[in-house]
This record gives C-alpha cells, structure tokens and sequence, in this order.
C-alpha cells in the first residue's frame, strides 16, 4: 500500500487561512470593543444565549446570563417589558427586518442600565419557526442621560427665548418682540409702500382697580382682556403688554381710515363688556391712540411717539374713546409740558386762591355754606380756567398739594367769617390722591388745629368715582372724621355705578344731585321724576340733598316744591374771592333772587 503524501501547497495555503481568520475575529473584537457592542447568539429551541462582554454591561458572568427564560427576562424592567415582548414577536413572526428594542436591565449591582438591542432571525425550520438569532447589545444609559441634559437645556433655552419675547402672565408679545415687529413692519412698509397703522392701549383707571381689587384680581382681569384683543385682532397682526395696563397693537392692511374707526370703536366695545372674576363682575374701560405710517412718520419711535401723544388726547377727554394723531396734538402736547412748569411755579409762589359759591337754605332762605373751588390768578394769563389746569394737575399728581392749599385757605376764611357773625360751613373738593394715599383723617386733623376752624363747619365732598377707589378703607376713615364733626358729601350724586350701595355703608350727611339731572328738571320728565325720587329717598335715610348748577328760577321753582334742601349755582352767584364772600353774606336777601 503507498503512503499517502503531504501537499506542501495546500498547508500553506490552510495556515494563510487560519492567520487571515484569527486576524479578522482579532479586528471584529477589536471594534467591537470601540463600539462597546456585545454579541449574542440565542438559541431559541434550548433558551440558551451566548454573550460577550456581559460582566461590563450587567455585572453578571457568562454562565449567570446563559438562560433565557431563567436569567435575563426576569432583570427586564417591568414597565419595559411589554414593548420590548411586542418587538420581539414581531420580528420572530417576520413583520419586521430587524429586531431593535431600548430598554432597562437590572444591574448586578441593583441599578438600572438602558440596553440598545439589534438582532435578526438567522435560521428558521421548514415552517417558518424561529431557530437561531444573533444580534448585539449596547450600553446606553450615558447616552440617554445627556439626551435628557441636551433635551433639557434645549427646552431651557426655548423657555428662555421665549420669556425675552412674551409677556409671562398674558402670553402677548412684550415691548422687545413689539419693538422688532414695529422695526420690521417700517422696513417692510418702505420696501413694498405697505400702510400700517399703531394703536396704543390704556385701560382706564386701572390703578385703582389693582390697589382696590388686589393683584391677583387685577392680574385676571388683565388676562381675560389680553384675551379679548387677541380675539379682535388677527394672528398676522402683533399684539403687545408694554407694561403692566398698556398695550400696543401693529395692525397691518387696515383698508380705509373709516374702517380703522370702527375697528377701533368696536375695540372699546368689546372691552367694555362685564369682565367676570373668581368673586365678581367688574367693567373696565380702555382709552386707544392711533398714528399711521406713513401718514403720520417713517421711524419707530416717532410713530410710538405720536400714538401715546393721541392716547393722552383720548385719556385727556375722559377715556374710552380714541384719538388719532394729528400734527396740532405736538404743540398741544408742548403747552401742556410748559402750563405744567408754570403750575408748579404757581403752587410755590401763591398764585393759586380758592373762590367760594354759595349754597342757600331753602327753608330759611339763607346762605347755609359755601363750597370752595380752586383758581389759578396767572400773572401774564389772568384767571386761568379750572378745565385747563385741573387735568393736568391730576395727571401729574400736582392735585395733591393744590387741594392741601385750598383746604387750608378755606378753614381760614372760615374762621374769619364766624368771626364776622356769619358761621356758615366751607366745603372742600378731595382729591383722588388723598383717597388713594389714605392720609386724609391726618390732613384734616392738623389743618383744623392749624386754623382754629371748628370741626362742625368743614364739610369734605367726595365724588363716587372717588368712593370705588378704595371703598373699605375711605368708609373707615371718614367714619372717623364724622366722628370729629367734620360733615361728608357726597359729590355728583347719580353719575357712578353703585350710588345707592353706598348710601347704605358710606357715612355721609348730604348728597349732591349732579347738574346733568338738575338742568332738565323743568322742561325733562325723567330728570324731573328722577330728582324727586333722590330727594325723598335722602330724606328717609336723613340725608341733606343739595341740587347743583341752578341757572334758572324755574329750576328753582321746581326744587322748592320738591324739598330740596339746598341749592347751589349761577343762578344764586358765581364763584367769588373771600372778600367779596364776606359781603355777600352780610348783604343777601333770598327775595331778591325771585324778584
């Protein structure tokens, strides 16, 4: 038998194989371990797993992860073990190409490890069934936690974003974002020779609402109007809060002049209607200045400019209402700047004296009291009128030390009246800032011991308006001054929202009709009803009722009838300087007046 010989070739080429195999498994680790991949080899009819690098990713041995069933499905997380079933059956009845699953495994060491699987199906019977997968598994538990610091800080960074360019409590463009729309819309305009109108926003006395309601009140109201504008205007218009009652509006396209009328009008409108809150229901007006571009400018801040000036126009004229810009409101709006210096100088320097009207008694024909109004004996003007000043007094807060002036004025001419035989009451219009500031008590207190007037002769009038700003507090108050003997007014009687509530809470010894009922009593039936009906009613709540703005006898005549108590106007004397006050005390005869 012949001895079978060795190919010298074929082991050669045998050995390169095995070199060039061990060389390929060699890189296969190696890359595996850059990727930290682990492979598994599952058979599935046995439920044995193969695994490389098991002890890295879950701590455990090869021979601790070899069962399926036994060592591995019960370190799957309990919430992740639904999803991951359905993946796997899935792939195993062929739905998908590959199997691919995120989930948790349960470390040696009691922590939780997110698990990135990828496998397929390898070999399958002659049914179909599933005989053999491989796949890898990969560690992704840091890779997730900085996803959640990345998604984080993204979600960081939008909140960021957004808060530089929304307003937090209305949700409405802020005064940045509002300023960059208002910059884009004029390059736009000069661009295209697009129109665009600005509309500036104010609500109404709203700084009365915030200190009477609260903030969280007011900050409700303020949401529900933010909502309400952003209802009237469309999304490719910006709706702005500049601050905290003013807002700002770029309409774009707004059609014809006559249409942005109505559009505005329907603003106030729609603003005007019951705002409801948690515990009640409140009506709030808003005041709107408009400047157009390019009509009125071509530069934000002249167009920004010119809306607030129409807004002081509108707020000027007693709110709710809308001004549009007009060249005039610049030199307006420089005279009132300069008849405001001239005021302050005024206030310093004397100029400013009380006037007195007086009211007559008309159950003993007398001068019962007089009511002290305030005038400005300009130096170069003359008298100037009440209207023009008082506005801008109560605007810049001057209104504060020219009622502490009148107030002391009037209590000393007061005195020197009872000291003439004529001990007639002087009455004294409050400021809404003493209100608000709620030191009125101590400013009447030492003004009584400054002066020497008995307490029993100062009557302070007080309008409705005035009694909404702070009602709990101002009732307390004057409760107190009653108490001292000072008499309370209230002023304007009719005109408020809640005349008769207060009558019932607010501690006061006369009211006021105002002239708006009084002018029509003779020749109107409402009016004339209306008063009758204020009058009996005061009268059984023992309150005095004092009619005002008399102009004529049959006014007169009307109110005599109907028990008014007293009567004030240009019909009985206009506003007098305390000289000729004096006089007309000593000199008044009530026939001559119905003569």
């Amino acid at each position: 038998m012949l001895r079978q010989q060795k190919n010298p070739s074929m082991n050669y080429e045998l050995e390169k194989t095995q070199t060039q195999l061990a060389a390929a498994q060699e890189r296969l680790e190696l890359a595996l371990e850059a990727s930290e991949l682990s492979l598994w080899d599952w058979d599935l009819l046995e439920q044995q797993v193969y695994h490389t690098r098991t002890e890295e990713i879950l701590g455990l041995t090869t021979e601790q992860g070899q069962s399926m069933l036994l060592d591995l499905r019960p370190l799957v997380h309990p919430d992740d073990l639904k999803d991951l079933r359905k993946a796997m059956i899935g792939h195993l009845k062929g739905h998908t190409q590959e199997y691919y699953a995120e989930y948790r495994m349960r470390h040696a060491d009691g922590h939780w490890v997110w698990i990135e699987d990828r496998g397929r199906v390898v070999e399958r019977d002659e049914q179909g069934r599933a005989l053999r997968m491989l796949g890898t598994r990969r560690d992704i538990t840091k890779r997730l936690q900085n996803d959640e610091v990345l998604s984080a800080a993204q979600a960081n960074s939008k909140k960021v974003k957004y808060l530089s360019e929304y307003d937090a409590l209305t949700g409405l463009a802020n005064r940045e974002l509002f300023q960059q729309r208002l910059n884009e819309s004029i390059a736009y305009s000069h661009d295209k020779t697009n129109r665009f109108a600005l509309l500036h926003l104010d609500l109404d006395r709203f700084k009365v609402l915030n200190e009477s309601l609260g903030v969280e009140s007011a900050d409700q109201l303020l949401v529900q109007v933010s909502r309400r504008l952003n209802d009237i205007f469309s999304e490719a218009n910006t709706v702005a809060r500049l601050s905290g009652n003013e807002f700002a509006i770029i309409l774009r396209q707004y059609g014809s002049f006559a249409s942005l009328r109505r559009l505005a009008e329907l603003t106030l409108e729609r603003i005007s209607r019951p705002i409801e809150l948690v515990d009640k229901s409140l009506i709030i007006t808003t005041s709107i200045g408009i400047s157009l571009m390019p009509e009125h400018a071509i530069e934000a801040g002249d167009l920004l400019t010119q809306a607030s000036m129409a807004l002081k126009q509108a707020k000027y004229h007693g709110g709710n209402t809308v001004e549009f810009y007009h060249e005039r409101m610049q030199a307006s709006a420089l005279e009132r700047l300069e008849l405001e210096q001239q005021l302050r100088y005024a206030i310093a320097n004397g100029e400013l004296c009380a006037h007195y009207q007086p009211k007559v008694d008309l159950l003993t024909q007398k001068i019962s009291s007089v009511e002290a109004l305030v005038r400005w004996n300009h130096p170069e003007l003359g008298l100037v009128s009440p209207a023009v000043f008082i506005p801008i007094a109560e605007e810049t807060g001057l209104i504060k030390a020219i009622t502490e002036q009148v107030l002391e004025q009037a209590c000393n001419h007061a005195k020197h009246w009872k000291q003439h035989g004529y001990p007639v009451a002087v009455s004294v219009n409050l400021s809404v800032h003493h209100v608000r500031q709620g030191n009125i008590l101590g400013l009447v207190v030492k003004t009584l011991e400054q002066t020497g007037l008995p307490a029993h002769l100062l009557e302070l009038e007080l309008t409705e308006n005035h009694l909404l700003d702070n009602a709990e507090s101002v009732i307390e108050e004057f409760t107190r001054l009653r108490e001292l003997g000072v008499r309370l007014a209230i002023d304007d009687f009719g005109t408020g929202f809640s005349s008769l509530n207060y009558l019932k809470v607010f501690p006061a010894d006369t009211i006021k009709i105002d002239q708006a009922f009084i002018q029509g009593v003779a020749t109107n039936n409402a009016d004339a009803q209306i008063t009758k009906a204020v009058i009996s009613m005061a009268h059984n709540l023992n309150i005095k009722v004092v009619a005002e703005g008399i102009e004529t006898r049959e006014q007169l005549d009307f109110l005599t009838q109907s028990a008014c108590d007293e009567v004030q106007g240009y019909f009985i004397s206009r506003p007098i300087p305390a000289e000729q006050m004096l006089k007309l005390l000593q000199s008044f005869r009530y026939k001559d007046l119905i003569a």
